[in-house]
């Protein structure tokens, strides 16, 4: 990035004093040349504390952190907190006195700065906020979660969003939660896409607070009050004279690359979202993909959250997305559908408002196999489907619930019923929630590759349409394939000839090495937790260097709920047990459903 020219002031520019500032405008006194720098005499660090406009229309940047300060005075703005690199080629220092102190004053001609980027995996916050945000929460944080969740704490409690922009399976939801408790930035309203509703509601009960959390369905009944409204992208319109009205103190936008478009039409969710934002305050994006495949898209995600840094799209887009003759093309990328231009300068103004770490910056804070399960919502009229269904195998399973015997006999007939539920489940899932999912994770600029299981026929050959639609390559395995065709599709998959690999969860477990990939989604669970584990470690093995991130895409309000509280309960217990035996086989299976049967049924009802 070429320098930007700027001078040192004299002491009547200086806009404030510091009482104990033993020099009014050196930050820390430097000596001699400095490495690397042929022919300057000063290198100095600091970071924006202070920007004032002048009357002449440049602006004022006091560099700190103080007490010792440099007064710039600069042709264009430069974000708050970003960090500088000040150079010059002479350096004169005078005696001055500032309102009855006396001090030095630090002249220097023919400056340089240089913006510096930000470690985007690390943040320096306070330990208090530390602290708050682990207090706020019942579960565990990792350390770069807690550092995550503390800075946007930080920010929310001075009224400043941020955009949370960790790649999948980092935990943003989780980090979310926290800095909102810590910082008290409660009520809150979330937008988030309709299949996620339901995940949000439950991730706020890991909170220590006792929130009243609402979903918000339709568009006829009032807004109820609650600490925490959850509603979808697709009722902003029709709800929005209400929520711009709503006495809420932040709002949140998940998965925010959907409110990507920069001049939408003014019913827009973009446009209506950037209104309530405006309104509301302080906001905060979580997205895994702040830029899909233009630099446009991110400047509507910026103003967003940060409006006042960010107004102009016009602006914007002659400085980072038109590239010139004239320019200087060493800062530039041009292709043939788009071009970017002063692109290290766009990272490093964003930095001190995006988060953005991947899992090869938090690899020390990462277990080397971890779970997380996304609660999605299954819609019309697969739910209606399914809730019928689940309401006759319930009352069946009651009628034989009171004769052990005839529950004995009955366990195969049950269990056909209940992987009907299942299936059910599946088939909502398949509408809305995988292609939601699948397309948030190929539709960005550089996708990992990614291993799917799923149980039932129609739900893989479902997720091989989905793929071909989103013209992602894929690859994969049936039941019935012979060896040497699973050899060849594993092989394809390994040598990056396919994106995705799809593969049934019982024909997964032995014979596939997948350690290409470090993310599975799992689509449906097994009635075994030890089949899971197998399929789970096609790609956690030997010459695998990478933790592995298995999320398990659940139907809310359905058997999947019952299923993973069993599976997940099962497996702590084994993990505990170092070197112990699992139950395997029929046994360990009967036993898992006789305990979501009793999670379905619930109490022994009393008789009237």
């Amino acid at each position: 990035m070429s320098a930007m020219k700027v001078c040192i002031s004299t002491p009547s520019a200086y806009p404030g004093s510091q009482k104990k500032a033993k020099q009014f405008l050196i930050l820390g006194m430097v000596r001699g040349l400095a490495d690397g720098y042929d022919g300057f005499v000063a290198l100095v660090r600091g970071r924006v504390i202070s920007v004032r406009r002048l009357p002449d229309g440049s602006y004022g940047i006091l560099v700190g952190p103080g007490p010792d300060v440099y007064w710039i005075v600069s042709s264009r703005s430069i974000s708050l907190g970003q960090r500088l690199e000040i150079r010059a080629d002479s350096v004169v220092t005078k005696p001055a006195t500032r309102q009855g102190t006396p001090g030095t004053v630090t002249v220097v001609d023919g400056g340089d700065v240089r913006l510096l980027a930000e470690p985007f995996h690390r943040r320096a916050v306070a330990p208090q906020w530390l602290q708050r945000c682990q207090l706020v929460m019942k579960r565990k944080l990792f350390d770069y979660q807690l550092e995550g969740a503390a800075w946007l704490a930080e920010r929310l409690s001075k009224g400043v969003g941020a955009i949370m922009g960790d790649s999948a399976g980092l935990g943003k939801t989780t980090q979310v939660v926290a800095a909102l408790c810590a910082a008290r930035t409660i009520p809150v309203l979330v937008c988030c896409p309709a299949s996620l509703k339901h995940h949000w509601a439950r991730e706020f009960q890991y909170a220590r607070y006792n929130l009243d959390v609402r979903v918000v369905r339709g568009s006829k009944r009032a807004l109820p009050k609650a600490h925490v409204l959850v509603l979808n992208y697709d009722l902003l319109s029709y709800r929005f004279p209400e929520l711009y009205d709503l006495k809420s103190r932040a709002i949140l936008f998940d998965e925010g690359h959907a409110l990507k478009e920069p001049m939408p039409s003014p019913e827009h969710r973009a446009m209506l979202a950037t209104r309530l934002a405006h309104k509301i305050g302080p906001a905060v994006i979580l997205t895994g993909s702040p830029v899909l495949n233009r630099p446009e898209e991110l400047w509507r995600l910026l103003n967003i959250v940060s409006p006042h840094d960010w107004p102009s799209f016009t602006e914007y887009h002659e400085r980072y997305c038109v590239v010139n003759e004239e320019d200087d093309l060493a800062d530039a990328i041009v292709t043939s559908r788009s071009a970017a231009n002063n692109v290290e300068e766009l990272r490093m103004r964003v930095a001190p408002v995006m988060l953005r770490r991947l899992k090869s910056d938090v690899l020390k804070d990462l277990p080397e196999k971890s779970r997380r399960s996304v609660l999605v919502d299954v819609p019309e009229p697969e739910r209606t489907a399914y809730e019928e269904a689940a309401r006759d195998v319930v009352e069946w399973l009651r009628k034989l619930s009171g004769d052990r015997a005839a529950m004995a006999a009955q366990r195969n007939r049950a269990m056909v019923r209940l992987t009907h539920l299942r299936h059910l489940a599946a088939r909502g899932k398949l509408r809305e929630a995988i292609p939601e999912y699948l397309g948030g994770w190929f539709g960005r600029g550089d996708p990992r590759p990614l291993v799917v299981f799923a149980y039932h026929r129609d739900i893989i050959a479902g997720v091989h349409e989905i793929c071909r639609h989103l013209g992602v390559r894929r690859t994969g395995i049936t039941g019935d394939m012979p060896d040497y065709r699973r050899y060849a599709a594993q092989q394809a998959f390994q040598a990056g000839e396919a994106d995705v690999f799809i593969a049934p969860v019982r024909s997964a477990g032995v014979g596939l090495n997948l350690q290409r990939a470090s993310d599975v989604l799992m689509l449906e669970r097994d009635w075994t937790p030890s089949l899971m584990a197998q399929a789970e470690d096609r790609c956690h093995r030997i010459g695998s260097n990478k933790p592995v991130t298995i999320t398990y895409l659940d139907a809310a309000n359905t058997i999947d709920q019952h299923l993973a509280y069993i599976l997940d309960d099962k497996r702590r217990i084994i993990d505990a047990i170092v070197d112990g035996k699992q139950e395997e086989g029929e046994h360990e299976q009967l036993r898992t459903l006789d305990e979501v049967i009793d999670l379905m049924i619930g109490p022994p009802q009393k008789k009237s």
